[in-house]
């Protein structure tokens, strides 16, 4: 699945209002896959721009269970700042989902401006996230919703058996 399918999929879904277990996959897909917006693949491409007009079309309900998702995974906080904020002022109430501790300085100071400019509610999600950018020790930036690559500089079999301790041959 690619996240255009998936795309696809919540907008069939929607029109046939498939839910459960089987409505959830594509959201999940998504929202797993979500870093994929902001990669250089992606960028070169323009898929970015592409894929934020369809999220545009999309119902809010179905825009806020992507980023709600406990499977969310980011390039940076900062990519999915830039993806609200390049949805416009109607979903501004994603910022709730963000960590801005581990937002840039520069993308704080805009999150700060748009809060002034666009009088954006604090729901108890989005202040509770700045809280923590308040208490946070700088020095500190890990963010666990970040992917990461894995690193298996011995090889793909070593990597496996490092983390499973048992021969790759008998998890097949």
């Amino acid at each position: 699945m690619t996240i255009e399918k998936a795309l696809n999929t919540i907008k069939i879904n929607q029109k046939y209002h498939v839910n459960g277990d089987v409505g959830k996959i594509p959201y999940d897909f998504f929202s797993s896959h979500f870093y994929l917006l902001y990669n250089q693949k992606a960028k070169e491409e323009n898929k970015t721009y592409e894929i934020i007009e369809e999220l545009k079309k999309l119902n809010k309900e179905d825009i806020e269970k992507i980023f709600s998702s406990t499977d969310l995974r980011v390039e940076s906080e900062d990519s999915l700042f830039e993806v609200i904020t390049l949805l416009g002022e109607d979903f501004y109430f994603l910022f709730d989902f963000l960590e801005v501790q581990y937002l840039s300085v520069e993308n704080m100071k805009q999150l700060i401006e748009n809060i002034n400019n666009y009088e954006i509610p604090f729901h108890s999600k989005l202040w509770s996230s700045l809280c923590r950018r308040l208490c946070l020790n700088c020095s500190s930036s890990s963010n666990p919703r970040q992917k990461t690559p894995i690193q298996c500089n011995d090889g793909v079999l070593r990597y496996i058996y490092d983390k499973t301790n048992r021969n790759v041959i008998y998890l097949i």
